[in-house]
């Protein structure tokens, strides 16, 4: 779903559209999302690979625990643990340094399957060790953190952003009307009920294919 905005005599007016990419051009589009994840685990591996951990075993230590998690219940248990400590510790040395919410890293995303959330809570998670151990600044050269990079990756999650590479011809856009774009947003805060959300949003996406272009008449 892509919002875009006409300029007419000055004004602007806000219009969304879906695009319809058949399966054999799959090639011509990422996900928004997921691509940034990737960006950022790649840097990580990329820190990891030039520093020492053994004059570091705190840091080797937290970053083993993470790699042998089970399952997200699991990591997120364990990021509350270090949170709480990190929030007393802090408070104590009356340190206003940033610790990520818990919540943050392990939230999950509707447009993911729950391995991928895992894995990328585990990204996160790994993130947060390098930066507070100043091991990895900003992933952004023009940013002096990364916040703003987390904060779009989770919009683009929340959106089911895509990048797309080519032409989009005329007969794969359908113009939806702002209704149906807030329920699709309201379908992608809902959590734990997966499956029944993508029969909605399948329902919803089939009523669009058949109404078409005519839905704003």
């Amino acid at each position: 779903m892509q919002k875009y905005q006409l300029n007419m005599d000055g004004l602007y007016e806000d219009k969304y559209v879906m695009v319809k990419i058949p399966k054999n051009d799959s090639n011509s589009f990422v996900i928004a999302g997921v691509y940034i994840l990737e960006k950022i685990d790649k840097k990580i591996n990329e820190v990891i690979e030039n520093i020492d951990l053994k004059k570091i075993p705190k840091v080797q230590e937290k970053l083993k625990i993470i790699d042998e998690v089970k399952n997200i219940d699991e990591l997120g248990d364990i990021i509350k643990r270090h949170y709480k400590k990190l929030r007393t510790m802090n408070k104590n040395l009356n340190r206003p340094k940033v610790v990520r919410k818990p919540n943050k890293t392990t939230r999950q995303y509707s447009t993911l399957s729950k391995e991928q959330n895992f894995e990328k809570a585990k990204v996160l998670a790994k993130l947060s060790i390098l930066e507070r151990n100043n091991l990895i600044s900003s992933i952004l050269t023009d940013q002096k953190d990364n916040v703003r990079l987390l904060l779009t990756m989770g919009n683009a999650f929340n959106s089911s952003e895509i990048i797309h590479y080519g032409e989009i011809c005329k007969g794969q856009i359908i113009q939806v009307p702002k209704e149906i774009v807030e329920i699709f947003s309201i379908l992608q805060e809902i959590q734990n009920h997966d499956d029944e959300v993508q029969e909605v949003e399948s329902k919803l996406i089939e009523f669009l294919n058949k109404k078409g272009e005519n839905l704003n008449d």
